[in-house]
């Protein structure tokens, strides 16, 4: 039987504490629709390989994508092939506690 090859979004689980991936495609813009009569919020979306060789595609906030821009500059075809620690924290979003996840540089 025939299994779809179809990337995945990451999640905290995915992620752990802490983990190494690497950026393996330039990303583009997205858009999470909202109820009706609301606007969509607008997002960017980034492919990552995951320490297993597993690709999930990450939503990067806004924190982590000034992070990376720091480091890499702000045209993403520059990230490619680039590694990042992802790590999660626990963050109050619309009053209920979730684990997001944010970038920083590796050690």
């Amino acid at each position: 039987m025939p299994e779809l090859d179809l990337q995945t979004f990451l999640r905290p689980e995915d992620v752990g504490n802490e983990i190494e991936a690497k950026i393996i495609d330039a990303g583009k813009h997205g858009a999470i629709q909202k109820g009706e009569g609301e606007e969509q919020i607008t997002t960017f979306e980034i492919g990552v390989m995951l320490p297993s060789g597993e690709r999930k595609i990450w939503t990067v906030n806004k924190t982590s994508q000034r992070t990376i821009a720091s480091v890499f500059g702000k045209k993403t075809e520059a990230w490619v092939n680039k590694v990042v620690t992802l790590f999660t924290v626990d963050q109050n979003v619309r009053g209920t506690i979730k684990k997001v996840i944010y970038a920083r540089m590796p050690k």
